[in-house]
């Protein structure tokens, strides 16, 4: 079948019709993937020493998604002559830290660029000491 056939139709499986098609479906699977690879990315950076050798690793890696992942920021054509950001030095000097506080819940909103209100739920505050 194509890949504008409705999900459930495609698949064989009896979906809810939500109107998305296979190729819409398959943006937002590779929006979530982008999402989960970063914060996966993230997570191990935590686990790492904070030296230059893991941040070479953590921007590489960064770099890689960048280059190869369909969700990346670039432009397809600019993807396959990608080199990597621009980074500063490493400068363990650099660093600080900040302290995350929870906060009451607390629901806000902001204007996006298309105008449209988005809502969001504050979870806390960094405080950063330096």
């Amino acid at each position: 079948m194509k890949n504008d056939k409705i999900l459930g139709v495609h698949l064989g499986l009896r979906t809810p019709d939500f109107g998305l098609r296979t190729s819409d479906l398959r943006h937002y699977l590779e929006l979530q993937d982008w999402r989960r690879r970063v914060a996966e990315l993230f997570v191990e950076l935590r686990r790492r020493p904070p030296d230059a050798e893991t941040l070479g690793w953590f921007r590489a890696e960064k770099d890689r998604l960048f280059r190869e992942h369909p969700q990346s920021p670039l432009p397809e054509d600019a993807r396959a002559t990608f080199r990597g950001l621009t980074y500063w030095a490493f400068d363990p000097s650099a660093r600080i830290e900040a302290r995350f506080k929870p906060a009451a819940d607390a629901e806000a909103g902001v204007e996006t660029s298309t105008g449209e209100h988005m809502s969001f739920s504050r979870i806390g505050r960094l405080d950063f000491h330096y």
